[in-house]
This record gives structure tokens, sequence and C-alpha cells, in this order.
């Protein structure tokens, strides 16, 4: 989504004192006396009966045109929750509530678009209530979500996926496809190149999430000893198996002809190429190779042509760090990286390069991208044995496998 300020999925695992912002604008939240749990996708923060999520950075000019939207559910109580508001603070002035109409007592989309003192309400992207400020209260300091639980104390709730949007004030048909495609949209990419781009389509996978394969380990058998003992201290993992099933249908055959060349050509690079799932906030990523050649068979049937292939893709490398770094322009500041590990590891940058047998003290690694965009950077090998991390860029896996 364009002009993102401030994007937090909450997908952090439980105990983290930080909330990852993945907008340009990266402004990282603090977590107090809250905790990460299972969410509507992935994880979100849940406060139980205390706790708040800070950040001390303005982010909102109240008086501009923006839309804040997010996932809410209050724990359910015998005696409530009946309804939910939003409440605008005015300093000095009376309360501004503005009716939500739901219990929220499920997960539940809640956006409030301004423009111009007038403020739209949304609740699963349908408009529950449209409400202007006087003018002569000036600018709000900010606003609250309250609903009521029955009891005279505090309740829980469940945030998930905070964002902010500027400049624009999001109606229904905005809102509408981020309810729909919240927790069904899967991507395919394969060095950025988007297989619906294409009109491919996957219609089956083995590998992705599996489970890997252990490496044989260390096996002793003692004649004076019952059964056998094995090294299990430090597992080990085979190489991970992928394979796509994929279709694509073409009218005519340079159409055809085009479609497979399109695909052919990005496993004839040197290299590994960048395989990306994208089934949500936090995607899959994976270098890959492909093994063999790529058959097609194909189907006619008055001048269409149906195509099936299969991809038989093998990632080397299958336990991985993986974090996410966006460059906005030149003023954004460089990724950095400080570890120490003995173990050598393999940094993949997100863009096409490598850095192969990284290891050392407090070792500092500093990478200038020189485009902007959105980069997923894989960080593989025994990261078991990282002593020390840091970073400035969102840790979107810390052990991926």
């Amino acid at each position: 989504m364009d002009n993102l300020i401030l994007d937090l999925p909450f997908d952090e695992a439980d105990g983290s004192l930080v909330a990852y912002d993945y907008s340009p604008s990266g402004v990282h939240a603090d977590v107090i006396n809250g905790r990460f749990l299972k969410g509507r996708e992935g994880n979100c923060v849940i406060f139980p009966a205390a706790g708040y999520v800070e950040i001390l950075t303005p982010i909102i000019d109240f008086d501009s045109t923006y839309t804040v939207f997010f996932w809410i559910t209050a724990t359910p109580t015998i005696y409530g929750p009946t309804n939910t508001w939003i409440l605008v603070n005015f300093p000095g002035f009376p309360e501004f509530r503005i009716d939500l109409h739901t219990k929220a007592d499920t997960w539940t989309m809640i956006a409030l678009a301004h423009k111009e003192g007038t403020y739209a309400a949304y609740v699963d992207a349908r408009p529950v209530e449209v409400k202007s400020r006087p003018v002569e209260w000036g600018t709000p300091t900010g606003f609250s979500v309250e609903n009521d639980n029955g009891y005279n104390e505090p309740g829980w709730c469940s945030i998930d996926l905070f964002r902010v949007v500027e400049g624009k004030a999001l109606t229904t048909n905005d809102l509408i496809p981020v309810v729909s495609t919240f927790a069904n949209q899967v991507r395919f990419s394969i060095n950025g190149m988007d297989f619906k781009a294409l009109g491919i389509t996957v219609s089956s996978e083995k590998g992705l999430t599996d489970g890997l394969e252990q490496k044989e380990s260390s096996d002793h058998d003692w004649l004076d000893e019952h059964g056998s003992f094995e090294d299990l201290d430090d597992i080990r993992y085979m190489p991970r198996e992928i394979e796509l099933g994929c279709w694509f249908s073409a009218i005519g055959k340079d159409a055809m002809l085009n479609t497979q060349t399109a695909i052919k050509d990005q496993f004839k690079r040197n290299g590994t190429q960048r395989l990306m799932v994208d089934i949500g906030t936090k995607p899959l990523v994976f270098e890959v190779h492909h093994k063999g050649k790529i058959e097609f068979d194909k189907k006619w049937r008055e001048g269409k042509a149906f195509c099936t292939f299969t991809l038989n893709l093998k990632e080397k490398q299958p336990v991985k760090r993986v974090l996410r770094y966006i460059k906005v322009d030149d003023s954004t500041p460089d990724l950095e990286i400080t570890l120490t590990s003995y173990k050598m590891l393999d940094i993949y940058w997100g863009d096409g390069t490598n850095s192969r047998d990284v290891y050392g003290t407090n070792l500092l690694i500093t990478r200038k991208y020189t485009s902007p965009g959105t980069y997923y950077i894989i960080i593989a090998g025994v990261i078991e044995k990282i002593e020390a991390f840091t970073t400035n860029a969102v840790i979107v896996w810390n052990k991926l496998l």
C-alpha cells in the first residue's frame, strides 16, 4: 500500500520488547507489559489488563489527511463488551465520540479516515459513522479506542497489523481488499518477477514449509551397554528440496514461447536465484537453483495453449536469518550489521549479490544500496552459533528453516 508512514504487524516472538515498523519510516515501537501471541495472521500483541506500545517520535499530523486502520479484538466477559467507540481528544473541550456499533469481541478491522476536520469510521470496510469536529476546537492531540467490558476495571485486548496512511482518506473501496486478502493472499516471485504477471499459477507445492531432513549424526554402539548412543546436541540439516507445480495458458504459439522463455531465463543466471513466497507481512525467502531442465507439457485447443510444468528447486543452505531493509532515498542510513560468530556465514543481500565466509568478533558490516526499494537479506549458515547480533534492519525471521 502506498504512503504508509507506520506499519506494525506485531509478528515478533513472545518476549520481544520491540515491535518492528515495516514502513519506510522505521520508527520501531517499545512494548511495555504486552505479549506476542497467536493473532489473526501470525502473531499479534496482547495487553492483559495493562500495557501499551510506545513510539516517542511524532508520526501523525492530526490536522492533515490520513487514515489509521488496524485489527482488534476485546476478550469477552459474561457482562460484555456491548459496544466500541473512538474518542478523539481535544484538550479543554467535551468528549468527541464516534460510535463504531460493534462489540469487537472477535477480530474486527477498524479504520478512521480524516480529511479537513471530518472523520469517517469504518468497521470491516463498512462505513458506520461520519462526524465533523467544531472548527473552534482546534487541533486534536490524539485518539483512543474504547469499549465496555462490563467490569469496572481494565480489560484484555489484542491488536494486529496497525497501519497509518498519509495523505489519503481511505474509503470502503480501498479497505475491502485489505479485509478480503488479509489472510488469503499468496504471491510467488523469482528474482522479483511475479508469477502472476506472466499468467503463471502455482497449483501445488512441496517442501516450502515441510520439516528438513536431519543429517546422520554419530551413533555409538557399545557391547557392554544397552541400546546405542547418538550425538543429538548439534543437529544439522540436509538441503531443502522444493517442488512447485505450475501452469499457464496462452493464445498462440508466440505468446506461449514468450512465457516459457521468461521463466527459463530466470534459471539460466549464474549463482542462486531468489524465490519469494509472499504470504502476508513476513514472506518466505529462499536462495535456490533449479535442478535439471524445465519440461513443459503442452496441450492445444482452438488456438489456445495450456502448459503445465514443474520447478524442482534446491536450497543448499536452508537455515537462515532474514532481515528487511528499506531504502527511501540517499538520506536513508546504510544497512548495518554487527555480529560475533566463529562459524562462517554467507550473506545474500537481496540485490543479486552476496558475501561469503563472513565471521569475526564484533564484526561491523555495512551495505550501501544504490537504488531505492525494499530488500530482504538472508544470513545463512549455522546461525545457532551466532554469539552476538545487532542491526538497524528489521529482523523478519530470527531463524527460518
